[in-house]
C-alpha cells in the first residue's frame, strides 16, 4: 500500500491519494465481511470521507471519527524537528 514515497502527499495529484483510499476501503470491507471491528488510523480529509461513508452504508456500521489535533506551538514545534525537504508547514 502506498504510504508515502519519492512524492510527497501534498505534491501528489492524486493518484495516490485515491489508490491509497481504494485499498483502505477495500481491506476494511474485507475485515467488515468477516466480522472484524475496523480502526482507520490515518489522516483522513474532508473529501476522504466519501470512501467510508460508503463502507458505512453498505454494511449499516456506526461511524466514529474522532479528530486529534495538537495545539500551535506543538505543531511548530514537531515541523521545526523535520528535515527541511520534509516540511508541512512553511517551517515556523
Amino acid at each position: 500500500m502506498v504510504v508515502g514515497g519519492y512524492e510527497f502527499p501534498w505534491h501528489d495529484e492524486g493518484k495516490l491519494t485515491e489508490l491509497l483510499w481504494l485499498n483502505v476501503s477495500s481491506l476494511a470491507s474485507n475485515c467488515l465481511d468477516n466480522n472484524f471491528d475496523v480502526v482507520i488510523d490515518y489522516i483522513v480529509f474532508p473529501e476522504h470521507l466519501k470512501y467510508i461513508e460508503k463502507l458505512k452504508c453498505k454494511y449499516n456500521i456506526v461511524l466514529k471519527y474522532v479528530v486529534l489535533m495538537a495545539n500551535e506551538d506543538t505543531i511548530r514545534m514537531r515541523d521545526r524537528k523535520r528535515p527541511r525537504k520534509r516540511l508541512w508547514g512553511t517551517g515556523l
